[in-house]
């Protein structure tokens, strides 16, 4: 019995992996060091000019 549970839910365990690294990899372009980073020497080249 478990083995087809197994196989039914398979495909939206999958989805959800999907989902969870698109989340995972939007999070880090808007919040990584890297933006912020960018961010801020676009602002500090601002203020000097």
């Amino acid at each position: 019995m478990f083995i087809i549970d197994e196989l039914l839910l398979a495909p939206l365990k999958m989805f959800t992996e999907i989902v969870e690294k698109i989340r995972d990899m939007a999070e880090n372009e808007l919040y990584g060091e890297d933006k912020i980073k960018n961010e801020l020497l676009k602002l500090q080249l601002m203020l000097e000019t």
